[in-house]
């Protein structure tokens, strides 16, 4: 009898829930809850200020086949929350706080007023604060000569203001695995070099960063448009025989395969582009869009930004695509404004995003943005302006 017992016991599986776990960036929240379940068993979040007594609902966490996982959206930043997780019988709790919008500052320098390039190899730390380099009223112009105006080649960073011109690459790089890196308030304008034998720009980022870069923040800038224009699909204006995809440079862009970046917010930018000088995307990678890394990466946050003409997309958030929030940007002259084609992981969120004038290549119709993958993705309250004249919605 007792062998029979014991043998029914060794026979039952038994699985324990980890605890959640949550990645902050300013207004939102990334949760991961790794425990049993099913695409049948419905995850519900609360969540509120740890200062308030009133719980708000949030989108239900979707199961991702070892995990439950999602974001929660509007967060204050520099507040911290408490979230509730309900599945089944089961309950988990977890407290977090979100970025907050002032940088702890170790020290300030006052950059020159003209210089042809710089690198900054001098950051802060976790414990001291932010280094920060202050281009005010100053143009560094590499003078269609340097490769690039400014790379940045430490973490706990702060670049603010200043204009960066007339580079033939990039004109802003941020190294390969930097973190906490802030570019805020600065102007990009007339960057890039042409694709070797063709009239139009290779791909090259007016800022570039390179693989492995996380929590990098770039706000508030103004990215003009490159030396070159790009060409689009189906051939367009000085493409190569046969070539049928766009070509040209990106206002932010990473170059690098796979990518690997994570937990970046890229906000209140103005990616300008004008005929004649048209961008490829507005911000995107040139590689890893059908793998699970990709742009921006996991953890990620666009929002608020406003972009103007781009042959293919305005914002191509394409890759793994976990936890990504594209929210509130406004997107004109774009023939696809959102590129969604191959998400990956996922989840992946594009909410209240305006999408007005397509750039329509020839036979082919705007798309206001393209999907794939198996990830999951929500689209909620995004909207096309037209008019009857210049609808090519569909």
């Amino acid at each position: 009898m007792k062998t029979l017992l014991f043998l029914h016991l060794l026979s039952i599986h038994v699985v324990f829930a980890s605890s959640p776990t949550a990645v902050e960036t300013f207004n939102s929240m990334g949760l991961y809850w790794e425990t049993s379940g099913g695409a049948d068993v419905t995850c519900k979040v609360e969540y509120r200020n740890t200062e308030s007594n009133q719980w708000r609902p949030a989108l239900d966490l979707w199961w991702a086949g070892s995990e439950y996982r999602g974001s929660v959206l509007d967060l204050k930043a520099g507040t911290e929350y408490e979230f509730r997780l309900k599945k089944g019988g089961e309950l988990a709790t977890l407290s977090k706080s979100t970025w907050s919008d002032a940088f702890e500052i170790t020290s300030e320098k006052q950059m020159s007023r003209a210089q042809v390039s710089v690198a900054i190899l001098e950051g802060g730390s976790e414990e001291r604060g932010y280094v920060v380099y202050d281009f005010e009223n100053a143009i560094v112009d590499a003078d269609n000569e340097g490769m690039h105006c400014l790379t940045i080649d430490a973490d706990y960073v702060i670049v603010r203001n200043g204009a960066f011109i007339n580079a033939v690459d990039s004109a802003i790089v941020v190294e390969e695995n930097r973190h906490h890196v802030v570019i805020e308030g600065v102007v990009v304008e007339n960057w890039g070099h042409k694709v070797a034998g063709y009239d139009v720009s290779d791909r090259i980022g007016g800022i570039t960063l390179r693989e492995g870069c996380s929590q990098v923040v770039i706000q508030g800038c103004k990215i003009g448009s490159p030396r070159f224009d790009a060409w689009d699909w189906g051939n367009g204006d000085g493409a190569p025989a046969g070539e049928n995809h766009p070509h040209g440079a990106f206002g932010i862009a990473c170059p690098d395969e796979p990518a690997r970046l994570s937990n970046n917010v890229i906000r209140y930018n103005l990616l300008q582009g004008k005929v004649g000088h048209r961008l490829e995307d507005g911000m995107g990678a040139f590689t890893g869009n059908f793998s699970e890394q990709g742009f921006p990466g996991h953890d990620s946050d666009i929002y608020g930004n406003h972009i103007e003409y781009c042959v293919d997309n305005g914002i191509e958030s394409e890759g793994g695509g976990m936890n990504i929030r594209v929210y509130n940007n406004y997107i004109d002259h774009a023939y696809t404004p959102l590129g969604t084609k191959a998400v990956s992981l996922g989840p992946a969120y594009f909410i209240r995003n305006v999408a007005w004038r397509s750039l329509p290549a020839e036979g082919r119709s705007m798309k206001f943005f393209k999907g794939g993958g198996e990830g999951m993705r929500y689209f909620l309250h995004n909207m096309t302006l037209s008019n009857a004249k210049n609808c090519y919605n569909r």
